[in-house]
């Protein structure tokens, strides 16, 4: 269980990393990068998680020697290494959301607005989007 646990906290402080560096650069905060941003953070979230995923399993599977490394066993580790990720990536999501970036919406609205202007939508369907938000 300490194994897991330390692997879904290290997947969601790299993640998070990542998350703060974009934030510093500018591309979760500004309109015109925040496309970049998520086509970044996406692949790497990814990476960093199935990174963790398999070297979480590798060293519970080295901790059990010579008894032997069962499918149900590498199952067990990879779900409770998910699990304390989530827990923990969202403890980070409400304090990234709500206090280091609580713009993100407006941010992510403005560049919706954006690029349906550059894709030449009208107006007042643009406005009425925004009110269905």
């Amino acid at each position: 269980m300490k194994n897991s646990l330390a692997y879904g906290f290290g997947i969601t402080l790299a993640c998070s990393i990542v998350m703060m560096i974009l934030h510093i650069t500018g591309f979760t905060t500004d309109p015109e990068k925040f496309m970049t941003g998520l086509i970044i953070l996406g692949p790497l979230g990814i990476i960093i998680s199935i990174t963790g995923l398999i070297m979480g399993m590798r060293s519970k599977r080295s901790e059990s020697g010579t008894k032997g490394f069962t499918y149900g066993q590498a199952f067990k580790a990879g779900i409770f290494i998910t699990l304390f990720a989530a827990i923990f990536g969202a403890g980070f999501n409400v304090l990234y959301f709500k206090y280091i970036n609580p713009d993100y919406n407006e941010t992510a609205i403005s560049w919706t607005r954006s690029f349906m202007e550059k894709h030449g939508i009208e107006e007042s369907k643009i406005a009425k989007k925004e009110d269905e938000l």
